[in-house]
């Protein structure tokens, strides 16, 4: 098979993967809300080969319907001394500015103007390799060097899915710099020393970007042999992809607990005792279909104290109809007021602790879905909700926290993906005061425990009478369904 026919079969498996996905009954169907698109960027020493592979990459990708953005290296934009520090703080900044703007515009889109791929020609990874080479010849102090380091590995200013580095010896670099070249070479980076040192810091960084959930690859770039060059990497990009679609969650197994699930909130024991289970991973359609595994699902309430009455109030959501995972086309939040954000547990949330993982992921979707950015620490005390009244709420468990935010300082942006939009007689957007919720709320059960076990104190008399009958409605239908 000839490496284009090994590209086009590739490439029809991942159009496949894009559109269409395995419920959780192992059935295939379209796939109803397009996922973000993955960011792959392309680093390596200058004339390593990059923009000329992100142009092959992005041409193979269009011709069968892949819609691909590209973000441009910016070095040639700026005008500052390429030796001067403020060169790679411009580079940097402007590639933030750019890929963020693209991801926001995404938002926006209709799913057939959506992105599916990003490509970066340098990006986070080569930036902080430019900021260690400054650091290595002392150009700036070890603190100094250790605050850049931190932002541009920062969880929200790195959104780089994969990064693939292509290796190339600085005489390969040398000989693809055209003879004719007007650059002075007294004041050029194309000179061996500063491009070997350059190929020291590339393996300084991969180090450091290890720690990360960023997947780090490497590709020999070979002088004279372009046309294998641009097949690796296009078949890497495609690797990439693949990896992207195959979603794969968190998940612990019921077996695993030695205990029962009571409905309600969990014991803090127990709590506890879940918080120290390795978390296990593996496709979305596998974890959803098998009952004896438990899906944690961090999440959390949004609150804030209104400063003129002193009185607390929270986020009501609604999610999209086309964006609930159903079961027998059933969903406990379809059509539901929902008062919690978060989501499952991916492989890119892995932290050095399950805490840590849940942490992880639930600064994600509430970025993801509401667009704050929120610290939360690492030795948050989580509580757990357990609830089996249909056989998809019976494979999930809700691990959530209050978060109080300052509501005059920050912006909600309801993700128009996820989320229904704040508009007309919706509730969803809407912040309700604890001690005024009106019963024409539907709610579903994880909302129910959560607003009654934190402000059990302050919630108007009718609506505990309301929640206690609906509890008791589910407890009842939840028997009735179980014996169908």
């Amino acid at each position: 098979m000839s490496q284009q026919e090994k590209l086009t079969q590739y490439l029809s498996l991942l159009q496949e993967k894009r559109d269409y996905k395995l419920n959780s009954n192992g059935i295939k169907e379209p796939v109803k809300t397009k996922r973000r698109p993955i960011i792959i960027e392309l680093s390596g020493l200058p004339k390593s080969g990059k923009s000329t592979c992100i142009e092959a990459v992005k041409k193979l990708l269009s011709s069968h319907g892949f819609k691909v953005r590209i973000i441009g290296e910016k070095a040639a934009l700026c005008s500052l001394s390429k030796f001067d520090i403020s060169f790679n703080l411009w580079t940097y900044t402007n590639f933030i500015n750019e890929l963020n703007e693209a991801l926001q515009m995404n938002e926006q889109f209709v799913d057939s103007e959506k992105d599916d791929v990003i490509l970066c020609d340098r990006g986070v990874f080569d930036a902080l390799v430019w900021f260690t080479w400054h650091y290595k010849k002392k150009s700036i102090l070890p603190s100094e060097y250790n605050n850049i380091k931190n932002i541009v590995l920062w969880e929200r200013m790195n959104r780089v899915h994969s990064v693939i580095v292509l290796k190339c010896k600085p005489e390969d670099a040398l000989l693809r710099e055209p003879a004719h070249s007007l650059i002075n070479i007294n004041h050029s980076i194309m000179k061996k020393t500063v491009l070997s040192r350059l190929n020291d810091c590339i393996e300084f960084v991969k180090k450091d970007f290890r720690k990360t959930n960023t997947s780090i690859f490497e590709i020999d770039s070979v002088y004279n042999n372009e046309d294998t060059l641009k097949f690796d990497v296009a078949y890497k990009v495609l690797e990439c992809m693949d990896e992207y679609y195959d979603e794969k969650i968190a998940y612990i197994t019921k077996d695993e607990l030695h205990f029962q699930l009571e409905k309600g909130v969990l014991p803090a024991k127990q709590v506890r005792k879940i918080e120290q289970m390795e978390l296990k991973y593996d496709a979305r359609s596998k974890v959803e279909g098998d009952s004896g595994l438990l899906q944690i699902i961090p999440v959390a309430l949004i609150a804030y104290k209104d400063k003129t009455t002193h009185k607390t109030k929270v986020l009501c959501v609604r999610k999209n109809a086309n964006s609930i995972e159903r079961e027998n086309n059933r969903a406990p939040e379809l059509q539901k007021d929902l008062f919690y954000v978060g989501g499952h547990i991916r492989t890119s949330d892995k932290g050095a602790t399950t805490v840590k993982t849940m942490v992880n992921a639930l600064r994600r979707e509430i970025f993801e879905e509401l667009g704050l950015s929120v610290a939360i620490s690492d030795k948050v005390k989580f509580k757990m909700v357990y609830y089996d009244d249909n056989a998809k709420s019976a494979k999930h468990l809700a691990a959530y926290i209050v978060i109080y935010i300052d509501y005059d300082n920050v912006e909600i942006k309801l993700d128009g993906t996820e989320l229904v939009q704040k508009r007309g007689s919706t509730n969803s957007g809407k912040f309700f005061d604890v001690s005024n919720m009106p019963k024409s709320l539907v709610l579903e059960s994880w909302s129910k425990e959560i607003l009654t076990n934190e402000f059990g104190d302050v919630l108007n008399k009718d609506f505990i009478e309301y929640c206690i009958q609906m509890k008791t409605f589910l407890e009842l239908f939840s028997d009735i369904d179980g014996k169908n």
